[in-house]
């Protein structure tokens, strides 16, 4: 199994909703949320989160085994339920924590 675990991080709304979908998936081992992308991460706390003032995403850490399954399944699962094209929302959720967005290192 060494060297099949991936990961990807996923930011499309509310953390828990998204990780929900990904812990439901076959092949995903392991999910975290958390935040991506914005500044003073030491003071990353929900409540300054979603102040607007840092930049961050709501986003998921989804470690998966590449062999169970594909960055293209979870994708297609992650697109599905996100509207790519919102700006600072998804659904009922409004602010600028709620951005979509997908970031990866060394998935090939």
């Amino acid at each position: 199994m060494e060297g099949r675990i991936k990961t990807i991080y996923l930011a499309g709304g509310c953390f828990w909703g998204v990780e929900h979908l990904m812990k439901a998936l076959p092949g995903v081992v392991d999910t975290a949320c958390g935040y991506a992308n914005g500044t003073g991460g030491q003071d990353a706390t929900y409540a300054r989160v979603c102040s607007g003032e840092t930049g961050f995403r709501e986003t998921v850490r989804v470690a998966f085994d590449s062999a169970s399954t594909s960055v293209d399944a979870l994708l297609y699962a992650f697109f599905r339920v996100i509207d790519p094209e919102a700006v600072n929302r998804q659904s009922l959720d409004v602010g600028t924590q709620y951005q979509a967005g997908v970031f990866w290192k060394g998935l090939a």
